[in-house]
């Protein structure tokens, strides 16, 4: 077979090409969008990946796909009123291009209008047909004039200071909004916010009849905000605290929380910093907190099992917090686990007489030392779940609600806390302990589960806690996303 030519950069604008092939890869796929979409190889002449560019145009490209990520509900909308066979049925690369366009027209200032449009036009033209071309102009112009002169310098012409669910804005994550020329948004408050925010209207009809209109509406603004990056140094050592210290003044900001510190510096220092630590790593507060609310309990486990671990966070985090405890990182997803393996590759800390091992499910209760029944006396599940707490860093998340995916997790996880229960030690009169943790809001996914848990398992609930998100518009140090976590404890059979 020849080789594969090389993929073609409409422009040679690296940057917007690669938003623009991965953004395309998410159209095919909506509403279940791939969270790795800006980063993996997709093949079929899709091009490199984001993690190919200098760390410019990697940034560059991250906003134009963030931008959509976050509104692609929004973006939708507006883009669909001139579309008359309908948004969603167009190719995947023609959505791409006026999601893409759009996307710099109405969220990103410091963008040329005629740039945007330009590549847009030029990228459909090159990547779809010529005559592609001719349809996106024709709507991001229109797309441009709603937002004005779209110049800076006459900002009273574009921008609200602050936004107030009116018919003709758009809320923006440092707290403005941008005003459009006509009120284009849904008549009904609840359409309108959902049209305006990029939500499901049936997740913010869900928050509000739970908890009033003003919490849905905070919820849904909280999910606009860019995320700070946060870092847990809460059991970091003196050399570590010396390096942290010792970058450039200005790199890292205080948080709120005692233990951790906000990261502004680039990321390619990040990496270099983390890299070289074992006992610092990024992680959310609200996340953290689901171990951190178990530090003291006695006696202190031996043996744990993180059933979930993902990226092993919290595996690292019940490492430094349990020292003497034997630990075993498993998950069932085997992407996940695979990602498990690398991060947790030679994985150290001083002084620690405990050991982490990364073991499979399907051995875990069948094989050698660890794999026997009775192993472990704390069990850490952090769940899948519909990650309504995290929406602003995970935003793809938001488009894939429904009360049918809402019933699917929930009966995925009460599946999870069944087949975990086996592994828990089967001593006589030695406490049983399941810490189970979400990054959801929703109550069917906490609360209710431990009460589930406590009806037909007979695991009495405690240490419960329950984050909102919470944030200030300029991501300011009190940032948090929203988690929940309780500890489950029975007595031994």
């Amino acid at each position: 077979m020849p080789p594969r030519a090389p993929a073609r950069i409409p422009l040679n604008d690296a940057a917007r090409d690669a938003a623009f092939r991965a953004i395309a890869r998410q159209a095919r796929i909506a509403p279940n969008f791939d969270i790795e979409a800006m980063t993996r190889r997709t093949g079929e002449g899709d091009g490199p990946a984001s993690a190919t560019l200098s760390e410019l145009d990697a940034a560059f490209a991250h906003a134009i796909y963030h931008n959509v990520m976050r509104r692609w509900l929004t973006l939708s909308h507006l883009l669909g009123r001139e579309v008359t066979q309908g948004f969603s049925k167009l190719e995947p690369r023609v959505q791409a291009a006026l999601l893409a366009g759009a996307a710099q027209l109405l969220f990103m200032d410091r963008v040329p209008a005629h740039a945007a449009i330009h590549h847009a036009v030029e990228w459909a033209k090159q990547m779809v047909r010529p005559g592609a071309g001719g349809l996106v102009n024709a709507v991001l112009r229109k797309v441009a004039g709603q937002v004005g002169s779209g110049d800076p310098a006459t900002a009273d012409s574009r921008w609200r200071s602050a936004y107030s669910n009116l018919a003709d804005e758009l809320p923006l994550g440092d707290g403005r909004a941008v005003v459009l020329r006509e009120p284009v948004l849904p008549t009904d408050e609840v359409e309108r916010l959902a049209v305006a925010t990029s939500h499901p209207p049936e997740l913010l009809r869900r928050w509000a009849q739970a908890r009033g209109s003003d919490i849905a509406a905070r919820r849904a603004l909280h999910s606009l905000l860019w995320p700070p990056t946060i870092l847990n140094i809460a059991y970091a050592g003196d050399q570590t605290c010396e390096r942290l210290a010792s970058l450039e003044h200005g790199t890292t900001s205080p948080h709120e929380r005692e233990g951790f510190v906000r990261w502004t510096g680039a990321r390619a220092a990040l990496v270099e910093l983390l890299r070289g630590c074992a006992d610092i790593w990024v992680q959310d507060p609200s996340s953290a907190g689901a171990v951190m609310s178990i530090a003291d309990l006695a006696p202190s486990p031996r043996r744990i099992i993180d059933y979930c671990a993902g990226q092993g966070t919290k595996t690292r985090q019940l490492a430094h917090q349990f020292p003497d405890a034997e630990i075993v990182a498993t998950d069932s997803d085997p992407g996940r686990f695979e990602t498990l393996g690398r991060s947790l590759d030679g994985f150290r800390i001083a002084g620690r007489d405990g050991r982490v091992v990364v073991q499979p499910i399907s051995t875990l209760r069948t094989t050698g030392e660890l794999g026997r029944f009775g192993y472990a006396d704390l069990i850490l599940l952090d769940v899948p779940c519909s990650n309504t707490g995290v929406l602003a860093r995970r935003p793809e998340a938001r488009y894939r609600y429904s009360e049918r995916s809402q019933e699917a997790v929930t009966g995925i996880q009460r599946q999870i806390i069944a087949d975990c229960l086996p592994l828990l030690s089967d001593q006589p009169g030695q406490a049983r302990h399941i810490l189970y943790a979400t990054c959801s809001l929703e109550p069917e996914e906490n609360a209710a589960q431990a009460a589930w848990v406590r009806r037909w398992h007979k695991f009495a609930p405690g240490r419960e806690r329950s984050v909102e998100p919470c944030g200030e518009a300029d991501g300011a140090a009190r940032y948090a996303d929203g988690a929940y976590s309780v500890l489950l404890t029975g007595a031994g059979r």
